[in-house]
This record gives structure tokens, sequence and C-alpha cells, in this order.
């Protein structure tokens, strides 16, 4: 009698997975044990369809044979899981595990560095760059630029970790355009005494300055600018609050809120929700995508502009006057309201819209 083992290709498939993570985690920049917390529950699904599918072809076959459960892979494989289910714990309780699932660092260093930067005509524009840590971008009334750099270094040797939060910031200016660049990747190879570099960004401009910001790990929040807003964020929440210029917004894995706003937006989302929130006449157009997120609208109910919306696996609910269309797994807009010369259009995929 022949037999046929299941939980074998199961264990495979996560072998390889994890394997494929680690090995790209060299290239690109994610982490591997947050996307691990949130992906385990696949395991289970993997082992089930194996079991089916394997009994299936034990019914079928001309053959005699036997399914049996491999002990030695669903011993691994619940390993696996009690570690994958560790740290998702560990990832909802927002402890950071690094790039490794034991802390082997002695100790936990903070520094603070302030700067101000000044230019005699003024800046024009200001391009930040942070890799791990929170970005805050507020206006005052100055024509100068200050910065405040919470950083945070696990590590082995303290004296070397000030040595690096010395060298950590690298400020330059160059035609009225600020760059900060925090120099996280430059110090990830020794990690023998160093690890989980943190860099929290807190920057006052004036409110004429034009705000690019790209970030990897944190939030981002920016207030009270006159000019053109630009984020891009990928593990993260956005929050934009009183802006005045056209606002581009590129976000995976957290939440963007919007308030008071008045250029034009362009917002992009993925696997979290979108929110805006615009009591005054909108006057400019509004693209919105999502996927595996809602997206919530409050504008004025007064407002005018040729409206459309469509949503795959997901529903539309609105307070204005608006025609829904529904198919299989989908509903659409695409109705005018008042003057047409101004568009607001959204897409969802895997998520609800809400016009109010």
């Amino acid at each position: 009698m022949k037999v046929k083992k299941t939980g074998i290709n199961t264990l495979a498939i996560t072998l390889i997975s994890i394997g494929i993570m680690s090995l790209l985690k060299n290239f690109i920049d994610f982490n591997v044990w947050k996307i691990v917390s949130m992906t385990w529950p696949l395991i289970i699904i993997f082992f089930g369809l194996e079991i089916i599918i394997t009994k299936l072809i034990v019914s079928k076959s001309e053959d005699e044979m036997k399914m049996t459960i491999s002990v030695g892979s669903v011993v691994l494989l619940v390993l696996i899981l009690i570690t994958m289910s560790v740290s998702s714990g560990i990832s909802r309780l927002n402890i950071n595990i690094g790039d490794g699932l034991f802390d082997f660092y002695k100790y936990n260093s903070s520094f603070e560095k302030e700067y101000n930067r000044g230019h005699e005509g003024g800046f024009e524009k200001i391009d930040i760059k942070n890799s791990f840590g929170d970005v805050s971008v507020k206006s005052h009334s100055e024509s100068n630029i200050y910065i405040k750099a919470f950083i945070n270094i696990k590590n082995n040797d303290e004296e070397y970790a000030e040595e690096i939060a010395n060298e950590l910031v690298s400020i330059s200016d160059s035609n009225r355009i600020l760059d900060i660049i925090t120099k996280t990747e430059d110090y990830r190879t020794n990690k023998s005494l160093i690890n989980n570099i943190e860099v929290n960004l807190e920057i006052l401009v004036p409110k004429g300055v034009e705000v690019k910001i790209l970030d990897k790990f944190g939030d981002v929040e920016v207030a009270d600018i006159d000019n053109k807003l630009q984020v891009e964020n990928k593990h993260g929440d956005v929050v934009v609050n009183n802006i005045q210029g056209d606002i581009n917004v590129e976000n995976s894995f957290g939440e963007i809120d919007l308030e008071s706003v008045k250029g034009k937006l362009d917002l992009i989302n993925k696997h979290g929700d979108i929110k805006v929130y615009i009591n005054d006449k909108i006057n400019s157009d509004i693209n919105i995508r999502n996927q595996f997120g809602d997206i919530t609208m409050d504008i004025d109910n007064k407002q005018e502009g040729k409206f459309i919306a469509n949503v795959k696996f997901g529903s539309i609910d609105t307070n204005f006057d608006l025609k829904i269309e529904e198919e299989v797994n989908s509903q659409r807009i695409n109705d005018i309201k008042g003057d047409d010369s101004i568009i607001i259009q959204l897409d969802n995929s895997h998520g609800d819209i809400d016009i109010n």
C-alpha cells in the first residue's frame, strides 16, 4: 500500500516564502517580521487545502493508497506558527524587534540634536528623506528653518552610538532648497555594535515653503502650510491639516487623514483608510485611490461638480443626490451635481466609499 504524506508541501512553501522575504530584505526596505505577523494565518489555510487536495488524490487513485500526516512537517509548522503569533503580538504592541527576533543590545541610547538654517532670500522648498522614524512639519512666523532630531539607537557601545548620532542628520542647501537626509542606512552593516536606529524629526518652517517628504517606517504630520505638499510613506499614518496648496500623498500600511485643505488632491493608499474633511467649497479636482481600506469624504453639502466613484468588493454610501449603479461585486457613481467644472473621483478596491 502506498502512503501519501500531507504537510510537506505547506512546510516547503512556508520556508521558501520566509527565505525569499529574508533575501529581499537585503535589497528592499521592509520589516520582515511585521509582514510575517500579518500573514501567518495563510499557513493554516495552505495546510487545510493540502489535506483536502491530498484526500481527493487518494480517493481517486486507482492504486491502493493511504493518506497520513507528516509528523515532522507538522512539528516544524507549529514552531513556525508559534514564532509568527508571538511576532504578531509584539507588532500589535508596537515593539520594535528590528531585523531579528531577539534583542542582544545592552543599551538603548537617546540623543537630541537641534539645527537652525537660514537663507538670505528665504527658502522656497524643503526636501526631507527619513528611513525609520516620524516626521512632523509645522509652520512658524520666522524665515529660518528649525530642526529637532530625536535619535534612539540600540547598541553595545554607547560612545560609538554617540558618534553616529552626531553624523546621522545631513543638512544641505542649494538654490533656496533645503535638503534634510537621515543617513540611517549607512550604519546598518555593523549590527554587532548598533541596530534599530530611529530618528524622529520635528521641523518648523515658514508658511510659504513647499514641502516634500519621503519616509519609510514612521508617521508623517504636516500642518499650516500655504504651498504645495508631497508625501511618500510606506509604513505609517499621514496626517495633514490646513494646507493651502496642492497635495500629493502616496502611502501604504497606514491611514491618510486630511482636514481643512484647499488645493488639488491626489491621494493613493494601500492597506489603510483615507479620511478627508473639507468644510469650505472645493475649487480644485480631487483624485483618491485606495485598496484594502475605506474612503470617507466629508464635504460641504452644497458642493457641486462631477462625481465619479468606483468600488469593487465594497459599497458606496452618500447623502448627496447621486445615482448609484450596482453590478456583481461592484458599485459606481458617474453623476453631475450643478457645475461640472470640478471633478471628484474616488476609486476603491476591497473597501467602502462614503461621501457625506
